[in-house]
């Protein structure tokens, strides 16, 4: 399997049938319709079916890395209303423009006791800044948060 640039989904995972130098045939996961897709295939990102049923909150820990992946992880978290997603200790964080209950007391508590416990918490904007505090007092050192990003105003 490989990555194909998608008009609608920036990358699709196609099946590869057959290729030669110019060019690969693939087809869709869903279709048994052939196409083919101009460029030779060591030019392409390849990918494994298990790859995108992985079910992964730091994409750090997948096997295989690039754009495809990361994209289609984001994506899957985002439709089971998961939208936070961690790339090492960087959080990606998604609108989901619908309320999601995420940010109570009890989850507080339960990811700062994490964080505390030096247990692996959650990707979280809370678990970042638990983390933040708690190096701070652990290290006795000031921490930083970047947070870089649009508000979705313009929406």
């Amino acid at each position: 399997m490989i990555w194909i640039p998608s008009a609608t989904e920036a990358w699709e995972p196609v099946v590869v049938v057959s290729s030669d130098a110019t060019s690969v045939t693939v087809k869709r996961r869903s279709s048994p319709q052939e196409f083919k897709v101009a460029g030779n295939i060591v030019n392409f990102s390849s990918l494994t079916a298990e790859s995108l049923e992985e079910n992964c909150e730091n994409l750090v820990d997948l096997e295989a890395y690039n754009e495809g992946i990361i994209l289609h992880h984001i994506k899957r978290r985002f439709a089971a209303d998961t939208i936070y997603t961690l790339v090492s200790n960087i959080l990606i964080a998604l609108n989901p423009y619908k309320a999601i209950d995420l940010y109570g007391a009890a989850v507080i508590d339960r990811i700062f006791g994490k964080v505390k416990r030096g247990e692996d918490a959650p990707p979280h904007v809370f678990s970042i800044a638990a983390a933040a505090v708690h190096r701070a007092k652990q290290e006795a050192k000031d921490q930083s948060v970047l947070i870089s990003g649009e508000s979705g105003a313009g929406r």
